[in-house]
């Protein structure tokens, strides 16, 4: 599924007339216009993908495709506001506390005079009021299970834990996530199963309803979905209230379909239309949230929350008392400020005119010598004439800061294909986005200017404006992945001996499609390294390969023909050098002429290139799948790539 390209706020928007400023800011906070009616009928098609995600899975459990599957963190959430995990009870011994009903007191819990029972939402008690030392939750989850049958027959208590000490509660375990998960895994445990099993069957992800948020401005739309800038409701007063990007579909692309004249003619009984984009969006939506509550990895965008509730009921199918939903099904992850299609136009091709570095380099200026690796590489210059020339060295900076942050997606694909056998489908540099990760103390003052506004004031993409912060590139947009499962395995005609996989054809972005996957042929996961080869000679050589080829002349010349960019590497000589510095970005943006701009770029960056690295991208953009490499080679080659350009 194609994913927006996400904005933010620049420095030039201080400039602004401020009324037109404001106009703007109000109308991208506002609420999404009124969700259109759906019926039950629209979600079918996404009920039927998640129970083949699940089906023979050895990656998803099996309750992966209900919605109750992400555990609710109400409940936990409302004992932590209250700054205890004991509920409010009488002096009877006849209350009873569930982890459905807990309040906001610090008294004990007690089990009361109902039995324990083996079922599915079975009430869970922290203590009872005789024992000396009332136990923390942690202390209940941790203990074993009572003897149910024991507990039957006499119609009492279940014995209180062996250790009368509380186990204390580290900060770890009083995320919503964790406590929730906690929760769910003991209400498994009590109903007779096995503690793998209940470990399988509760998502890490919680869920939240769509009242505890706060949205604010929309961060930027596409073709499918719109993300927004949110908080949530609970964390106004705390000091370090965190941000999530909300994501969902976009409601004025997904209007269901009126009946036309001849929907009317060949539907005598004038049922609507199906609404075939809203039911795959929907579908794709759903996957990826099952597909991000199960992977952790530091380079794949992290998801924290889910909405919560059945599909049907989160688009008012339902009623749930007369609460109307705005958003529908949503997701709450980590919000991405720029993607690489951003960074390639905002900062690397800037980068390769901007005569600072130069002059840094030249200088050994410890202003711009921020980079540990550029230091070095200042300080293990070769000894040649030509390598030795400043513009070089900063163009091989410049090189190899690119290739560390594609590194990094190299190794979240690595990840992917070993780990649980998952294949992207879709490698491109716009669904690559930069995390934001604070520092641990901020120096240009920016963030304590954000916590002192009002916590209710409308969220803004301007509280992000603090620079003290690392960027981290994420692979983001997880609707296209598919796991590979021996269910799926189909021989390649022309590949004998080779594992590969009968998966929808045509799945991604032309551009970087591997010729396989374009033919409908079985593929596997070399269809990744194909394109990432393809996105790594965009990001080397900062030229969009293919550009402005149509869908024709691509399929005859690129997937059939073989062609491919050319890789040759040209000589690092004093023209070059001289010529570039005399073109600035503004006249290369005006040049009019597409090769001529091609050919200054190329020749300035490609010229830095290494032996190593010419080869990868040649063999991760073979026509035969068997020659290319895995993607742990990829990610070792890179490795090797970055240390030769800084020399460490």
């Amino acid at each position: 599924m194609t994913i927006m390209t996400i904005t933010t706020v620049s420095a030039r928007d201080a400039a602004v007339d401020a009324t037109a400023s404001n106009n703007k800011a109000d109308e991208a906070a506002r609420p999404p216009p009124p969700m259109l009616p759906h019926t039950s009928q629209d979600f079918q098609f996404a009920e039927r993908a998640l129970q083949q995600i699940v089906l023979f899975s050895s990656f998803f459990p099996a309750r992966a495709a209900q919605a109750d599957w992400f555990p609710s963190h109400d409940p936990i959430e409302a004992k932590m506001r209250g700054g205890g995990f004991c509920d409010e009870h009488s002096s009877s011994a006849g209350s009873l506390a569930t982890a459905d009903t807990v309040s906001d007191t610090s008294s004990p819990l007690s089990y009361g005079d109902s039995p324990v029972r083996g079922r599915a939402s079975i009430d869970i008690a922290l203590a009872t009021s005789s024992m000396p030392h009332p136990p923390l939750i942690a202390d209940v989850i941790d203990a074993p299970p009572p003897d149910l049958a024991a507990v039957d027959a006499e119609g009492g208590r279940p014995p209180a834990p062996a250790s009368s000490l509380p186990r204390r509660v580290s900060e770890s375990d009083l995320t919503p996530a964790a406590l929730a998960r906690r929760v769910t895994l003991a209400r498994l445990t009590l109903s007779g199963a096995k503690e793998e099993d209940a470990e399988r069957e509760c998502s890490p992800v919680p869920s939240i309803h769509e009242k505890e948020i706060d949205y604010g401005s929309i961060l930027g739309k596409g073709g499918f979905c719109e993300v927004r800038l949110v908080s949530l409701k609970k964390d106004r007063k705390s000091k370090k209230q965190q941000h999530y990007a909300m994501k969902y579909l976009s409601p004025t692309k997904f209007a269901p379909k009126e009946n036309t004249k001849e929907d009317k003619d060949k539907n005598s009984d004038d049922k609507p239309p199906r609404n075939k984009k809203f039911e795959r969006g929907i579908a794709d939506l759903a996957i990826e949230a099952r597909f991000l509550a199960l992977l952790s990895h530091e380079n794949i965008i992290s998801l924290h929350y889910v909405s919560r509730g059945a599909l049907d009921t989160q688009f008012n199918c339902e009623g749930e008392n007369n609460y109307n939903h705005q958003f529908g099904f949503f997701l709450l992850m980590d919000p991405l400020f720029e993607t690489l299609t951003q960074k390639i136009d905002r900062t690397y091709i800037p980068e390769v005119f901007d005569r600072s570095d130069v002059r840094a380099v030249s200088s050994n200026s410890s202003s711009r010598l921020s980079s540990s690796w550029l230091m070095r590489r200042v300080r293990n210059r070769n000894s040649s004439k030509a390598n030795n020339d400043p513009q070089l060295d900063a163009w091989r900076v410049q090189l190899a800061k690119r290739l560390e942050s594609i590194k990094c997606i190299a190794s979240a694909l690595q990840y992917l294909h070993n780990h649980p056998c998952v294949v992207y489908r879709d490698i491109k540099p716009d669904n690559i986005g930069f995390y934001r990760k604070p520092y641990h103390q901020c120096v240009c003052g920016k963030r304590s200017a954000t916590q002192r506004q009002h916590p209710s004031s409308p969220i803004t993409t301007k509280q992000e404006e603090c620079t003290c912060y690392e960027e981290i590139p994420k692979l983001f947009d997880m609707g296209l992945c598919k796991e590979l499962k021996p269910l799926y395995i189909k021989p390649h005609p022309h590949y004998d001996g080779t594992n590969t996989y009968k998966l929808t054809a045509r799945s991604g972005s032309r551009r970087y499609m591997a010729p396989e996957v374009a033919f409908g042929e079985p593929y596997n996961e070399k269809a990744d390294t194909y394109s990432f080869g393809v996105m790594l000679y965009q990001v080397a050589s900062l030229v969009t390969p293919f550009e402005g080829f149509s869908m024709k002349k691509h399929e005859q010349q690129v997937l059939q023909m073989g062609e491919r960019p050319s890789l040759k590497i040209p000589s690092p000589s004093r023209k070059i050098i001289s010529q570039g510095n005399k073109m600035s970005h503004s006249r290369w943006l005006e040049e009019s002429d597409s090769d001529k701009k091609e050919k200054f770029m190329t020749s300035r960056t490609k010229c830095v290139w290494t032996q190593e690295l010419q080869q990868l991208i040649f063999k991760c953009w073979q026509d035969d799948l068997r020659e290319r490499p895995p993607m742990k080679e990829v990610v070792r080659t890179l490795e090797g790539c970055i240390r030769d350009l800084v020399k460490c």
